[in-house]
């Protein structure tokens, strides 16, 4: 895992301001903003964005927009991929152990070693702007569509995750991806720590991203805002600046939550 100061700040260079910072210790929030004009569109072809993130995932978290509705019946497409193979987090049909699923988390490769899913007969994800956060309790990692928990079970031995790159949109399989996600990312953060019911209602914010900075300023250790909107940058805002790349052409989209 990263080693962690008692506050996460900006590196030289960052571009956002922040002010109110609160002292060390206990996931302490400081106030930070910004603009959300800009996200990330992905053709669900061999587009994806890629960041050199080594730690362990605690607590993921993004704005999507699908490009269709998401639902059992659909196609899998990793919006998240994290270890070669399997590992990530598939929306729609995975097969497997699980029927009627929506949203998986995988941890491992070579099939997965470990699932939690979100899984209905009739529920889907429209295809509107949605908050995705991944959050490890101890015993799983909760599933929270737009604040709510919707951990429907789990398969199988959690393992803790170490991920030597986080990639946006693609399924992580050597030398190239599949499964790749058709739509519209934003904002995208990794946490050491999981976050309490609260933490995640305020990462939600009611619809409205916002810095997860300005909720748990400690144990932010990659922030992407996607702000840019040009070029194939994507700037970590957090201490360990991991900056990712928009690779294969994504292209810059003024459609934002």
């Amino acid at each position: 895992m990263i080693g962690l100061g008692s506050a996460i700040g900006l590196g030289a260079g960052r571009s956002a301001t922040a002010s109110g910072r609160s002292g060390s210790g206990g996931g302490a929030a400081a106030s930070y903003s910004y603009a959300n004009t800009q996200s990330i569109s992905l053709d669900g072809v061999n587009q994806y964005v890629s960041a050199p993130l080594a730690a362990e995932l605690q607590a993921f978290g993004i704005w999507f927009k699908p490009n269709s509705a998401i639902d059992k019946s659909s196609t899998a497409e990793w919006l998240l991929g994290i270890i070669a193979s399997w590992g990530g987090i598939p929306l729609g049909t995975v097969t497997g152990s699980v029927t009627n699923e929506i949203v998986m988390y995988i941890d491992g490769g070579g099939g997965g070693t470990f699932r939690d899913f979100y899984a209905h007969a009739s529920e889907s994800i429209s295809a509107n702007w949605h908050h995705l956060h991944l959050d490890w309790n101890g015993t799983n990692h909760r599933i929270y569509i737009d604040g709510v928990d919707k951990w429907s079970g789990s398969t199988g031995t959690p393992t803790t995750l170490t991920t030597e790159a986080i990639e946006v949109g693609r399924r992580k399989v050597p030398p190239n991806g599949a499964h790749f996600f058709h739509g519209i990312v934003n904002c995208f953060y990794v946490m050491s720590a999981g976050q309490s019911s609260d933490n995640i209602s305020a990462l939600y914010n009611s619809g409205t991203p916002t810095d997860p900075r300005s909720v748990d300023n400690d144990n932010v250790i990659g922030w992407w805002p996607c702000e840019e909107g040009t070029g194939t940058s994507v700037e970590d805002l957090s201490t360990n600046e991991n900056d990712g790349t928009i690779i294969n052409g994504g292209t810059w989209s003024s459609d934002t939550p």
